[in-house]
């Protein structure tokens, strides 16, 4: 009798201290989930407008230029880094951009038309410091045509 009651009382210790080594695993769990969440709302956030740019037809000759917005959304400084390009035709203005929380600025892809002939499609590369979007590419898209002979 005495050792059933030593296996019950030992039993219900056992369930109590289950019980409260699980809480405090679950405890620890929720408070690592925080962690991660307060972790990532302390990131940069890379937000474009747009990634394309369709500037239509022109004629061989000019220099055009495109303009695509780009933000940070989030709490920590985004760095963007233009990374290669496809063609020496176009390029970006700026090689390194830095954004603090909430700033805002152009990307601008400049594409040089002077002896370029048909459809084009050019793309410029990106790296950012938001681990959510750690890379981006911008392309620019022209139908370029002969320039028409002059009448004299």
């Amino acid at each position: 009798m005495q050792n059933r009651l030593l296996v019950g009382v030992f039993s219900v210790l056992s369930v109590l201290c289950l019980v409260g080594f699980s809480r405090l695993g679950c405890s620890l769990l929720a408070r690592s989930r925080e962690t991660d969440s307060a972790r990532e709302q302390q990131r940069p956030v890379a937000v474009l407008e747009w990634t394309e740019y369709d500037f239509g037809t022109f004629e061989a000759g000019p220099t055009l230029q495109a303009r695509f917005p780009l933000r940070n959304d989030g709490a920590r400084r985004l760095i963007v880094m233009e990374k290669s390009r496809s063609c020496e035709c176009v390029s970006g203005r700026r090689r390194e951009i830095i954004l603090e929380h909430g700033e805002s600025t152009e990307l601008e892809a400049v594409l040089q038309t002077r002896g370029l002939r048909s459809n084009v499609r050019l793309e410029l590369d990106y790296t950012t410091s938001d681990p959510q979007l750690p890379q981006f590419r911008l392309t620019v898209i022209a139908d370029i045509i002969s320039p028409s002979p002059k009448v004299r």
